[in-house]
């Protein structure tokens, strides 16, 4: 590995099922791992991240970086994620993370697509709600438009841009068709590790890392457990 150069990075993915973990050294992605993370559990993640680096001759002490996607996702598996990463760097004396926003990791898929000028990342937020996040292309990148908020898909449709591209694991739940507005296929609506690593490695190199102790999850809004609550108040 040292041919490559520092920083040792590494990338984590918790936020859906399709889970992952990805191994940086200097400007290269070594590896992308990605596993079933259905299970959801630290150990597993840990485990996981034991034999990828294992794979290539390092330990866990060899880590300088940690891009971890934050959410909104998955409650439990934002949680595990977040864990696992400030307990490394409470561990690694020497290690940094970076708190990398999901909705820019599912945006990213995207990014190839230049004749894309307006993009929605959509989530499921529940009781017939989405969370949604505009983004405009600006010199070959997303920049957020506004702030992510909560909407019925009428109320988001009404007030969002076109010609619209939508893409973002929401699309699975709600029906959001109007004129001048373009789901993207399936295959874009994930987050992806590769992504994490390569949107967490951007932000380090702007120093933009998180504090540890403010890491948290991100979170489409209050748990819908809560929402169910204080509607029957």
């Amino acid at each position: 590995m040292s041919e490559y150069g520092k920083p040792i990075s590494i990338a984590i993915e918790t936020t859906c099922r399709a889970g992952g973990l990805a191994l940086g050294a200097g400007v290269a992605l070594v590896e992308v791992a990605p596993f079933d993370a259905s299970r959801r559990t630290a150990t597993q993640v840990v485990t996981r991240l034991a034999d990828l680096m294992g794979r290539h001759g390092l330990t866990a002490d060899r880590i300088d970086e940690i891009y971890v996607s934050a959410g909104p996702g998955s409650f439990t598996g934002t949680r595990v994620g977040i864990t696992v990463t400030r307990t490394l760097v409470q561990v690694l004396a020497d290690a940094r993370c970076v708190a990398v926003p999901t909705v820019d990791v599912v945006a990213e898929n995207l990014r190839p697509s230049h004749q894309i000028t307006n993009l929605a990342v959509v989530l499921d937020a529940g009781s017939g709600l989405l969370y949604a996040t505009l983004f405009n292309r600006m010199e070959g990148d997303w920049v957020p438009v506004g702030k992510a908020g909560l909407a019925t898909p009428a109320e988001f449709l009404a007030n969002a841009p076109r010609p619209l591209h939508l893409t973002g694991e929401g699309l699975g739940y709600h029906n959001i068709s109007a004129e001048g507005v373009c789901p993207a296929d399936r295959e874009y609506w994930y987050p992806r590790v590769e992504n994490v690593w390569q949107i967490g490695r951007r932000l380090a190199r702007a120093g933009l890392f998180t504090d540890p102790a403010r890491l948290l999850p991100i979170y489409t809004g209050k748990p819908l457990a809560l929402r169910k609550l204080q509607t029957r108040k």
